[in-house]
């Protein structure tokens, strides 16, 4: 018999200083005192975005005013199988002090580099993919650079048509994150890799895209956009997918 998913929701706090918040879960709770991004289970009648909201602010103290849609994941514990969708909220979408209403712990760790531990393992995965910068900027015969929580990451092409893209970041070990190239709709459903690139030519592949992202994606998506598309990088943006931007070469070695 097939277990059924319980819905929830996690926030992915964000600092002005690139940070990101984690909290420990209190005891009582399943896997107490290991740490997560704060959420919770969505309740009836109410939308993930209301859910993100009441869970912050009951268990954080946190008003949350708006927050993206970022990546979803299924992950099947021993007491329960989730579906869990997280939220990307940035600094100036939420307000408030952190107050520990549950007596749980709190802290704000960076982007390749966090010393709390044991981690939820639902979670564990978004923690590498929050290494890679939300904008990039760069071209393919130079690679790209972009900014995370330690500071720059720079990024090289393995080969020309860009399926595989490795991420170092210069204050850390490398990151080993790997971008592959988004062919289809349908790739989307067989993630072996911690992003997509992905390449569309036509405005009905963004909207194609963010429909299927409505429906949740497993990792990041990178947004390579033509000059013709570029008024479409707002909207993609908006529905949580990382932009790079085209720079010519001799702008980058100025």
């Amino acid at each position: 018999m097939t277990q059924k998913l319980v819905h929830v929701v996690a926030a992915v706090i964000l600092n002005e200083q690139g940070e990101f918040l984690l909290s420990s879960r209190p005891e009582g709770k399943a896997y107490a005192g290991y740490w997560e991004f704060a959420g919770g289970k969505v309740e009836t009648g109410e939308s993930e975005l209301q859910a993100v909201q009441r869970e912050l602010y009951e268990e954080l103290g946190l008003r949350i005013t708006a927050a993206t849609p970022w990546l979803t994941k299924i992950h099947h514990y021993e007491h329960a199988s989730v579906l869990l969708r997280f939220f990307r909220v940035l600094p100036h979408e939420w307000q408030g002090e952190v107050v520990c209403r549950e007596r749980q712990q709190y802290s704000w760790q960076q982007a390749g580099r966090f010393d709390v531990e044991p981690m939820l393992p639902a979670n564990g995965p978004i923690l590498r993919a929050l290494s890679l910068p939300l904008r990039l900027r760069g071209n393919a015969a130079q690679g790209w650079t972009g900014v995370n929580g330690l500071g720059k990451v720079s990024m090289g092409f393995t080969n020309q048509d860009i399926r595989l893209l490795p991420i170092n970041t210069q204050r850390t070990d490398d990151a080993g994150l790997q971008l592959q190239c988004l062919q289809a709709d349908s790739d989307l459903a067989a993630c072996n890799a911690d992003g997509w690139w992905w390449q569309p030519q036509r405005e009905a592949e963004v909207n194609e895209l963010l429909a299927r992202l409505h429906q949740g994606c497993p990792v990041p998506i990178v947004a390579l956009l033509p000059e013709s598309l570029q008024t479409q990088a707002a909207r993609l943006q908006a529905a949580g997918v990382h932009i790079a931007d085209t720079t010519a070469e001799s702008v980058l070695s100025a």
